[in-house]
């Protein structure tokens, strides 16, 4: 990571990206509080650097949705993944399986690993 900062700056956002990785992997070890750490800086510099309308801010919005429902549950992340949502129709149209990641279901959203288990179409 302080390769990536080094190289890039801090406010770059390949560090964004480098960031929201590094935030997958400490969820993915259910470190939840260091995961919103990284998706919460990666999503302060994609908004700067990216604009807040920007499908990578998006990506990040729904990340971070993720373990905010983990810690505090699905009310509490709805507002992210709505504005995630709001942001993929905006730039591709209405929400279909190709780009349902950021649709919330009945068990959770589809971000959370298993698209291709709940959609059988193409993708």
């Amino acid at each position: 990571m302080r390769e990536i900062a080094g190289h890039y700056g801090p406010a770059h956002y390949e560090t964004a990206g480098s960031l929201h990785n590094l935030a997958g992997l400490l969820q993915a070890q259910r470190d939840h509080a260091g995961a919103l750490e990284r998706y919460q800086r990666a999503l302060t510099i994609l908004e700067t650097t990216r604009g807040p309308t920007h499908l990578d801010t998006a990506a990040t919005l729904n990340s971070l949705a993720l373990v905010v429902a983990a810690q505090r549950g699905e009310a509490a992340a709805r507002p992210l993944v709505e504005r995630a949502r709001a942001i993929v129709e905006q730039k591709l149209g209405p929400i279909t399986p190709a780009h349902a990641w950021c649709a919330p279901t009945g068990r959770g959203w589809y971000g959370s690993g298993t698209r291709q288990a709940r959609y059988r179409g193409p993708l």
